[in-house]
């Protein structure tokens, strides 16, 4: 596979760097934005670099709108502390200091060692608990209903979803 082709691409009045990269398994032109403000062209099996240009030229005023929801989203903190926000059932929840060395978390009351600590790991441990018990109640209703057997439900973390014994490229 080529090289990655980078341009420039002028989006309002920022100049945007353009990688144009060939994917023999694209079916149609993609353009995204990366969080890196990137933006990445994906050529078809018989496309152009020249109808790749065109294409995003055309969508331009996208990239620019996508550039204003990149800007309007929070930003991802490497440590979560007391008084950052996060997303929780779809709507922002800020981590408060709770009495008696807890968290408080939206609604959720989580016990930690140190409040001062990254309380990443806690609450993520305390969300796959809530996850793992509503999430079983949920799909065994769901199952009732579409008269459908579940044998069991897991709650993992997708960064590790990769399967041993599977060559990846």
């Amino acid at each position: 596979m080529p090289e990655p082709k980078t341009e420039a691409l002028q989006a309002g009045s920022r100049s945007v760097p353009l990688v144009m990269v060939q994917n023999p398994r694209a079916r149609r032109y993609l353009l995204r934005l990366r969080s890196d403000g990137v933006a990445r062209v994906t050529i078809p099996r018989r496309g152009t670099i020249s109808v790749a240009r065109d294409f995003a030229s055309r969508n331009v005023r996208w990239l620019e709108r996508q550039f204003q929801l990149l800007a309007d989203q929070p930003k991802n903190t490497a440590e979560w502390k007391v008084g950052i926000e996060i997303y929780f059932r779809g709507e922002l929840a800020r981590i408060e200091m709770g009495a008696n060395g807890s968290i408080l978390f939206g609604t959720e009351l989580i016990m930690v060692s140190d409040a001062s600590a990254d309380l990443k790991p806690a609450i993520q441990k305390h969300l796959r608990k809530l996850a793992s018990q509503e999430l079983s109640h949920r799909v065994t209703e769901l199952a009732a209903l579409h008269d459908v057997n579940v044998s069991r439900v897991s709650v993992r973390n997708q960064k590790s979803r990769c399967c041993k014994g599977i060559a990846h490229k």
